[in-house]
């Protein structure tokens, strides 16, 4: 049903698309696409449906699966019913700076994320990606897993290093990333309040990328990009809430959380690579002295 939705919603998109933006589409396809690839892919065809249903469909994946988790969270900290759960105790992000986080996240939801994608959308297809709603095209399992644990991987990968270079730096941190430390509480808005550039180069491009080389199946990669989003909004939500990403990474919220209150260390995710290159020695002691109080007491006197 909701490919039969989203199907008959793409074809709308495509058959209104704007004709005074023909040439300038045109033109931006055959300066990406190699000689003659244009013609090749299916030219204007193409676009108007497998195009459409890629910036579409992974824009709706994208914000749909922001807010289905943004919003229950939202909820979660206007009703304070579950301060038991708070990672950081009586405190709580600042109304003003997450007025501003929703401002910026309108603006990338409804503007930066539907360029990107469409601009996205001549790579995937020189690629190779498979473009079909239809579950009988996806590859066989075993293919199909390989897919999403190199997606998960390397998205990991790249994070941290990406990451971690804007701490290490003061100058790149001071221009880009300091930023999306202003939520020193953060809270489920602030997991995409940062400077394009970093969503670009630490977010999107990790994201994403992997899966183009793949040439993974569309469907695979809208999988995928819903459990990162889930990730990322829960790893920032505030509050240790169970869930299948809890039961797989039990600290993954603590982990992040710490970062943010301390502005240091915890760089990645559940690759461990902090525990790798040990810049997760300061939260593991920290942690052990939140669970045995008594023996930290005992360790201090």
């Amino acid at each position: 049903m909701a490919c039969t939705v989203l199907s008959a919603a793409t074809s709308s998109v495509s058959a209104s698309f704007p004709a005074f933006l023909d040439s300038a589409v045109e033109g931006y396809m055959r300066q990406v696409l190699p000689s003659n690839a244009w013609e090749e892919a299916g030219g204007w065809s193409a676009v108007r449906s497998e195009g459409a249903l890629f910036s579409l469909g992974t824009w709706a994946v994208t914000v749909g699966a922001f807010w289905a988790l943004a919003a229950f969270y939202w909820a979660v900290e206007r009703s304070r019913w579950f301060e038991h759960r708070k990672v950081q105790p009586g405190k709580h992000p600042d109304p003003a700076l997450e007025r501003e986080a929703l401002l910026l996240l309108l603006v990338n939801h409804l503007l930066r994320l539907p360029v990107l994608f469409f601009l996205v959308y001549p790579l995937a297809k020189y690629a190779g990606m498979h473009f079909s709603l239809s579950l009988d095209t996806l590859p066989p399992v075993p293919v199909a897993l390989s897919h999403l644990l190199v997606m998960w991987a390397a998205n990991e990968t790249i994070f941290y290093w990406a990451h971690r270079a804007l701490h290490a730096h003061p100058a790149l941190y001071r221009a880009v990333h300091k930023k999306h430390h202003r939520f020193t509480v953060p809270s489920a808005l602030s997991a995409e309040f940062a400077h394009p550039l970093e969503e670009l180069v630490a977010t999107s491009l990790p994201t994403i990328a992997p899966g183009l080389l793949l040439r993974t199946h569309l469907l695979l990669l809208w999988a995928w990009l819903a459990y990162r989003i889930f990730e990322a909004v829960e790893g920032h939500s505030g509050y240790d809430m169970p869930s299948i990403h809890s039961w797989i990474h039990p600290h993954a919220v603590d982990f992040h959380d710490w970062h943010h209150s301390k502005n240091s260390g915890n760089y990645g995710g559940m690759l461990p690579w902090d525990s790798w290159m040990g810049t997760d020695v300061a939260w593991k002691g920290w942690m052990r002295r939140r669970e045995n109080p008594s023996a930290a007491t005992k360790k201090l006197s």
